[in-house]
């Protein structure tokens, strides 16, 4: 065989590199590269949305906002609760 070419399995097959096959996911302004991390920053990102919705419902209310071992503790008279639920409504 004169002139012949041994083609090696390596040669034949297209080598993909992690780089050509990275996927990325841009979830409220930042990028993710791995899902574990966009899976943690979801479920992070609405509870700090709730508590801060809460908090500022309570306020705005006239109530007390603590967090205990148990979540949020909302304290206050029964007509600033009043509006409180009726904020949340909302």
């Amino acid at each position: 065989m004169r002139g012949s070419v041994k083609l090696t399995a390596t040669a034949m097959t297209p080598i993909l590199r992690k780089a050509d096959m990275m996927m990325q996911l841009k979830y409220k302004g930042r990028t993710f590269t791995n899902g574990r991390s966009l899976a943690n920053a979801m479920p992070r990102d609405f509870n700090q949305e709730v508590e801060r919705k809460l908090r500022q419902a309570a306020s705005s209310s006239g109530l007390r906002v603590r967090k205990t071992h148990k979540g949020l503790e909302v304290e206050g008279d029964a007509a600033n609760m009043d509006r409180f639920y009726k904020r949340l409504g909302r």
